[in-house]
């Protein structure tokens, strides 16, 4: 009994995915968003003075950062990165621009 149940809930699982229709016209509408990057991943081609000044040619990306720099010198550098690279008033500045509803 238990497997029937499996399987008829398997079906009617797809069955429900198969009339999901999307809310978006996807492809005939047009886009528009805000790139955040930088911001809550590191990525050495947006912030490359974080990785740059390491002197550890090791440190590529942001796991590595953490894992090869000192804790002490990481926990400042990327204290002050997440206090600066975006602000309340850039979500502000994004938002009198008409790009949040």
């Amino acid at each position: 009994m238990t497997i029937f149940r499996g399987i008829l809930f398997l079906s009617l699982s797809i069955v429900s995915l198969a009339a999901v229709t999307p809310g978006f016209n996807y492809g005939s509408a047009k886009v528009r968003g805000v790139n955040l990057g930088g911001w809550l991943v590191l990525e050495p081609w947006i912030t490359p003075s974080i990785f740059d000044n390491t002197g550890d040619s090791r440190i590529i990306d942001e796991y590595t950062f953490g894992q090869y720099q000192d804790h002490a010198k990481a926990l400042s550098t990327l204290q002050a990165h997440w206090d600066s690279w975006i602000t309340e008033s850039d979500f502000q500045a994004i938002a009198a621009a008409g790009h949040v509803d």
